[in-house]
């Protein structure tokens, strides 16, 4: 995944169509329009030249208890056939989605997040942390779902519509976060050569996603 990221975002704005999947909320008065979804990159700037991720879905169920307990389950936004790429080095952009909601208030019960990669193509001289050393963090399959999101993560759908949607992260404790999802260990333990190494394989390394869930409060707004 060196060199041009696949289906990489190129403009500060950007708008993707995604379907949306079955919503199961036929006892709601449905409404056909569109939920646009504003994603805010805070602290954008690091020292990584690529630094990407996926979201892959976005869960949702209305507020009201009654249609949520008939729906049975979350409902899914994103179709899985689309990928929506987060550059996290932009400040932001937005995509739409068709929806077929019921009309009024629903809220996000977890996001979805896949296909991380963050590469320093000149890694500084600094060798006190492991963080601030290496160069590369991409994990293979690793997926966090993020469900501690709180009672802002709320949206409303109006009929026949372009409904707004923010999502803000704050990048710096993202990352930081993100990183802390990792095992990393200095020179001369468990065979390491470099100041630092990602456990077990520095091209495969382990990835917990506890703290992205734990810490998702600190770096996750909504609007």
């Amino acid at each position: 995944m060196a060199g041009k990221r696949f289906l990489a975002v190129t403009a500060a704005i950007g708008v993707m169509l995604g379907a949306a999947g079955c919503t199961n909320s036929d006892v709601l008065e449905s409404s056909g329009s569109t939920l646009r979804v504003n994603v805010v990159i805070a602290n954008s700037a690091t020292r990584f030249d690529e630094a990407f991720f996926f979201i892959r879905q976005i869960f949702v169920e209305p507020t009201d208890p009654l249609p949520a307990s008939a729906s049975n389950e979350p409902l899914a936004l994103i179709n899985p056939r689309d990928v929506i790429e987060i550059n996290a080095n932009q400040e932001g952009f937005q995509f739409d989605i068709p929806v077929n909601l019921g009309t009024g208030p629903w809220r996000v019960t977890s996001i979805r997040l896949d296909g991380f990669f963050y590469e320093d193509f000149d890694p500084p001289a600094s060798e006190a942390t492991c963080d601030e050393y290496v160069a590369r963090w991409a994990p293979t399959e690793a997926v966090a779902d993020l469900t501690a999101l709180g009672s802002d993560a709320v949206f409303n759908i109006v009929p026949d519509t372009i409904n707004q949607f923010t999502i803000t992260i704050d990048h710096a404790l993202f990352l930081a976060a993100f990183q802390d999802s990792f095992l990393c260990f200095p020179r001369g333990v468990l065979g390491c050569g470099d100041a630092w190494c990602l456990y077990p394989d520095p091209s495969d390394p382990l990835f917990n996603p506890a703290a992205l869930f734990l810490l998702a409060p600190q770096y996750l707004s909504f609007e």
